[in-house]
């Protein structure tokens, strides 16, 4: 029970997490660009 429990909480973190390294990459590469633009 506890196990079925805690891998799909596990799943659902990883993926929200790789997700948010995304978002944060390409945050990051927008504000490289903006920095070497101006």
């Amino acid at each position: 029970m506890e196990l079925g429990v805690k891998i799909p909480t596990i799943n659902t973190n990883y993926y929200s997490f790789l997700d948010t390294k995304l978002e944060y990459r390409r945050l990051y590469s927008v504000y490289l660009n903006y920095v070497f633009a101006y």
